[in-house]
């Protein structure tokens, strides 16, 4: 369920930081002490859990073997016979290079990584 948020108040200071073991949708709560009166509040969400990179040496042989698999479709597939194939979110290695190289290689203006 999505949460609006445009109702809570802005909080400034201390930063609460979680790291999930395990991804996927989990319910959080964030809770503070107001100063001026002891009263605490409490402010429920939703996230969602990505993770993009893992260390390939801690995947089990299965998930390893489904990641080299699916590495070999996306060398080795048109962006159009993988769309065919796989749907319109199919990316061949050209078009995720095309991306990547529209929003990183730009060396006055890198969108994505860090400096």
């Amino acid at each position: 369920r999505r949460v609006d948020v445009s109702t809570w108040a802005t909080m400034e200071g201390p930063v609460a930081e979680f790291v999930f073991a395990n991804p996927g949708y989990h319910s959080a709560l964030l809770s503070r002490e107001r100063r001026v009166d002891g009263q605490v509040e409490t402010f429920p969400f939703e996230v969602m859990v990505k993770y993009v990179r893992r260390e390939i040496r801690n995947t089990t042989d299965a998930q390893r073997g489904a990641f080299f698999d699916a590495m070999a479709v996306v060398y080795a597939t048109s962006q159009a016979d993988g769309e065919n194939a796989y749907g319109r979110k199919f990316r061949s290695i050209e078009r995720l290079v095309a991306e990547h190289l529209r929003g990183a290689a730009a060396k006055e203006c890198d969108h994505w990584h860090d400096d």
